[in-house]
Parts: structure tokens; C-alpha cells; sequence
């Protein structure tokens, strides 16, 4: 397990990482049209609207030069990026505060979650736009954090092995970091390409992903797997991802027909 000072942050390798798993999941499952680069020189929007957010000035300069999955769409139409999670559209952030459908309070309070919001400091950012599924990205120490993170990976081989107890000087601080497990920015990247490629976590289609552990009525996961392996995931040489989707829709179609024919019986 690595340690944190063998653990350095870069804007560039953080900004390449995630361009690099975006790019992976439109290979798998995303629409190309649902991912946005900035142009050179950054976003211009995340110039100035975002100051009040309370954040230093090198996740301000993070946040003008990555790409994003689009929320300027329907909503319907805004893909999940991890089982049940929504990643947040920050280029879009600051035009939500400045035409009043959203506060600096509430992006922070969906971004970091509530219960922690007010002890997260100023060099981190928040990744998800869910309370209930927090991702945050430390600028300082290049680690990412989830905290309540699911139990089979906290003890993986890239965590971060330090406990935060023995690197935080404010305990409310250390606690929510402990609460879970971290990675350096680039394993944090490649352990969730690893979920998607064990197909722990599966995409139902362009815009929903389960992972594997649910206990939804009716589980679809293990038919949905076999879809995937069949059109040749994860050898991304062999996979078809059209074709694979489409099946996916005719799954959806059966488990939903055979719920009626349950619920009208």
C-alpha cells in the first residue's frame, strides 16, 4: 500500500486522469457527445463565478481545465459516472449561483455532503453532486477520498496506508477522511476502471449504472453481465458497444414485462 509521501498532486496528471477515464467510459457506455473539453486556456466561466465557493486558488485553476459530463441537458439525459452517482458539471456551477436556481450552500452541501461540509478545507473538492455519494479530491496531498466507500475496497492494494489521525491536525478533519479509504489521483482512476472491467459495477445503458452488490428486486446485473462478456468486454479490441447497449434495452424490457406480469398475477 502506498504511503503519502510517496504521494505527490499534479493539475496536469490530474486533469489527464480524468480525461482518461471519461475517454474509457465512452468506450463502454457514455455517449461522446455527453463529455466537454475545455479550450485551451481553461473554461471561462470557472474564472470568477466560482470565488465565493471558499476554495484555494489551485482547485479553481483545476476546475477551469476539466472536462465534464454535460448538465446542460435533460435532465433524464445526465448519465451516471459510478452506481447511483451524478458527477458534478462545475463549469456549469457558477451560472447556476448567478441565475438563482442553486446557492453556493447547496453546491457545497451536494458536493461534500452535509454532515461534512463545514470541516472540509479549502484545498478540496467535491466530485459528485450527491449527498449520499461523496467523492473528494484533495489538491494538497493528490489523494482522492470516498468516504463510506464499499467495504471490498477499502483495503485494497493501492489505498493510502496513513491514517489520517496521525496527519490531520483537526480531529473533525481526520475524521470524515478516515471514514472510508483513499488513493493517489491516478489509482483512484484505475480502481474504478477496474470495477467497470470486472463488471462489478454495470451499466444498464447510457445513463444508469448498478454495481453488482444490489439487492433490487428482480436483479438484472447477472443478465446484464453475460450481455457484456458476449459482445467481447473487456477487450475493448472485440467490443461492440452499439449492439451491446441495444441488448441491454431488450433486458430492461423483460425484467420490466415480467414485474407487471408478477404485479398483475
Amino acid at each position: 500500500m502506498p504511503t503519502l509521501d510517496q504521494v505527490e498532486y499534479s493539475q496536469e496528471a490530474t486533469v489527464a486522469a480524468v480525461t482518461d477515464f471519461y475517454a474509457f467510459l465512452t468506450k463502454m457506455y457514455l455517449p461522446e457527445s455527453a463529455v466537454v473539453h475545455p479550450p485551451p486556456g481553461g473554461w471561462p466561466t470557472l474564472a470568477s463565478d466560482p470565488r465565493d465557493l471558499g476554495k484555494s486558488d489551485e482547485v479553481l485553476s483545476l476546475l477551469s481545465h476539466l472536462p465534464y459530463i454535460r448538465q446542460d441537458l435533460d435532465d433524464s439525459e445526465i448519465p451516471q459516472v459510478t452506481p447511483g452517482g451524478r458527477w458534478i458539471d462545475w463549469r456549469m456551477s457558477g451560472i447556476w449561483v448567478r441565475e438563482g436556481g442553486s446557492d453556493i450552500d447547496e453546491l457545497r452541501t451536494i458536493t461534500e455532503g452535509p454532515a461534512i461540509m463545514e470541516h472540509v478545507p479549502e484545498s478540496v473538492v467535491g466530485l459528485t453532486m450527491s449527498e449520499h455519494h461523496v467523492l473528494l479530491l484533495d489538491t494538497e496531498l493528490g489523494v482522492v477520498y470516498w468516504p463510506e466507500c464499499p467495504g471490498r475496497l477499502r483495503d485494497g492494494p493501492r489505498c493510502i496506508e496513513d491514517d489520517p489521525y496521525d496527519y490531520c491536525d483537526d480531529e473533525d478533519d481526520a475524521e470524515w477522511r478516515a471514514d472510508g479509504a483513499a488513493w493517489s489521483v491516478a489509482d483512484f482512476f484505475k480502481v474504478l476502471k477496474a470495477e467497470y472491467r470486472s463488471l462489478r459495477w454495470v451499466p444498464w445503458n447510457e445513463y444508469e449504472v448498478l454495481d453488482s452488490e444490489s439487492t433490487m428486486t428482480g436483479n438484472p446485473v447477472p443478465a446484464l453481465q453475460d450481455v457484456y462478456r458476449r459482445h467481447g468486454w473487456p477487450t475493448l479490441q472485440q467490443y461492440r458497444k452499439a449492439e451491446c447497449l441495444e441488448e441491454t434495452k431488450a433486458v430492461r424490457v423483460a425484467i420490466e414485462q415480467g414485474g407487471n406480469e408478477e404485479g398483475g398475477a
